[in-house]
């Protein structure tokens, strides 16, 4: 059963609330709901029949594409053991792995662009235009995967350009295919371009915030206003120059699953001996071509997202191909044969280790090895939860809960949900400005606020971290007088307002 964050905040929370009001319909406290949400659209057909499971069974099917692909593309120019090789190293990769046991919407994206990649080197090979439609296509459903994908569509609508003019053609109609393949793909993309126009006046919202008077800029992308994601890097992590260089080795070498500073998901670092090996033995004007592509959009994320391992999925494909390459030319070293025979024997060690203590971090032999129930696989896995199915049980149908520091995992809420402030901005105003307990009720309730929902070690932090001596007193005799617990479980505490 679903129980991973953005999984519970977006992927299956979205779909569930349009489900719930019958429609499409704009969510302002939910700025990621403006962005493109094709996979979480699919995820509505199971949720639909109350099989949330099938989500993730969506989502593990295109990794499955996207690993066929792969296999596609390598077979056709290395033959089909190599091509096997490709797949099977893309489906164990760890990212690919921990992402192929969820329901987010990376791995479609990695599809759509890999397709798209793919399916124009078709039509440079071929020449027949029914490829670059099919490209563009391809490009316009991974536009509506995320906002990602437009360095994908900037650097594929080049390499039109280019490879039209290694073509017979007049400088004309290379130009036109190239506008072609851009029109095609953001035709397909518009319906969210248009909604969010309606919507916000921005067609990109939340990128480019500022161009939009009371907008705010969004999650992860540096392309309006905020602290860029490198001197994040340096005031967060502190840092220095030569570890922010070190970045793209950094995030084969040091990847770690849950943790935004160590790029929040996990690669294989002996990739790094094959790639460089793709590139040494031979000249490849295809390898070329992939490596400029995973190298221009690997450097534009560097200085626009807040870098995680999974925003680079339009090229993790490419890089499997690559790595591929490397094993191919390293195997036809005789010399050496023995060292990437022992080396690809470790990748795949790695691999399988990685995959194993996955499953087994996510509790599924206890679930599946046993009889243990989905509520009860859920209270032990995710934390919240045991709080959540006794609001849902308790709490009558008319409350709201307002929720602090809980990390706004809204899925399996069954009563309002309304996830506070991300920095405690509104805890600060509401006690600041109050000058008794009811004071603080009062403001609570203003909303129709009924119940309060924290994550202790959090809130108590913070409280004790931004509050005056007098504003401590003030919340303390809040909580003793003005609330009442309800419920408390895994450091999470439920309480009614009196």
């Amino acid at each position: 059963p679903p129980n991973v964050r953005d999984e519970l905040i977006q992927h299956l929370a979205l779909p569930k609330l349009y489900l719930e009001s019958g429609r499409i319909l704009e969510l302002p406290a939910l700025e990621f709901s403006y962005g493109p949400i094709g996979p979480d659209l699919l995820y509505l057909i199971p949720l639909s029949i109350g099989f949330d499971m099938g989500a993730r069974l969506i989502h593990l099917g295109f990794g499955v594409l996207t690993g066929l692909t792969v296999f596609s593309f390598v077979r056709a120019r290395l033959g089909i053991s190599y091509g096997l090789l490709s797949f099977f190293l893309f489906a164990l990769t760890p990212l690919i792995f921990n992402l192929s046991s969820i329901a987010y919407a990376d791995l479609a994206l990695g599809f759509f662009a890999c397709l798209s990649f793919v399916t124009l080197f078709k039509w440079r090979d071929t020449e027949r235009d029914k490829w670059l439609y099919y490209s563009a296509l391809s490009m316009g459903m991974a536009l509506g995967c995320k906002y990602y994908a437009l360095v994908s569509l900037m650097c594929l609508t080049f390499m039109v350009l280019y490879f039209a003019t290694r073509m017979d053609l007049s400088k004309a109609k290379q130009l036109r295919y190239s506008v072609l393949f851009f029109v095609i793909a953001l035709l397909v993309f518009s319906p969210y371009l248009l909604r969010n126009i309606v919507w916000t006046g921005n067609p990109l919202f939340p990128m480019f915030s500022w161009l939009v008077s009371g907008v705010s800029d969004g999650g992860g992308v540096n392309l309006g206003v905020g602290l860029a994601p490198l001197l994040k890097r340096e005031a967060l992590y502190n840092e220095s120059l030569l570890q922010i260089l070190l970045v793209p080795v950094r995030i084969f070498t040091s990847g770690r699953d849950d943790s935004i500073e160590f790029f929040d998901g996990v690669l294989n670092p002996l990739y790094l001996v094959f790639i460089l090996l793709a590139f040494i033995t031979r000249r490849n004007f295809e390898l070329k071509i992939m490596a400029a592509y995973a190298v221009v959009y690997f450097v534009v994320a560097f200085f626009m997202v807040d870098l995680v391992s999974r925003y680079l999925m339009p090229v993790i494909p490419i890089m499997i191909i690559i790595v591929v390459y490397g094993v191919r030319n390293s195997f036809e070293q005789r010399r050496f044969f023995v060292v990437p025979i022992i080396i690809f024997l470790l990748i795949g060690a790695m691999n399988i280790k990685y995959a194993l203590d996955l499953y087994t971090k996510r509790g599924a032999p206890g679930y599946f090895l046993s009889d243990e129930t989905r509520e009860g696989y859920l209270v032990r896995t995710a934390p919240d939860y045991g709080a959540i199915a006794f609001a849902n049980k308790n709490l009558s149908s008319e409350a709201k809960v307002k929720a602090f520091f809980t990390g706004a995992r809204g899925y399996y809420w069954e009563r309002e949900f309304v996830n506070s402030s991300v920095f405690g901005s509104e805890i600060l105003a509401i006690v600041r400005s109050s000058n008794g307990r009811m004071s603080i009720s009062g403001a609570f309730k203003k909303d129709g606020t009924t119940h309060i929902f924290v994550r202790d070690t959090l809130f108590i932090k913070f409280i004790k971290d931004n509050l005056s001596e007098a504003e401590l007193d003030k919340m303390k005799n809040f909580f003793v007088t003005g609330m009442r617990l309800l419920y408390s479980s895994n450091g999470y505490t439920l309480y009614e307002l009196n």
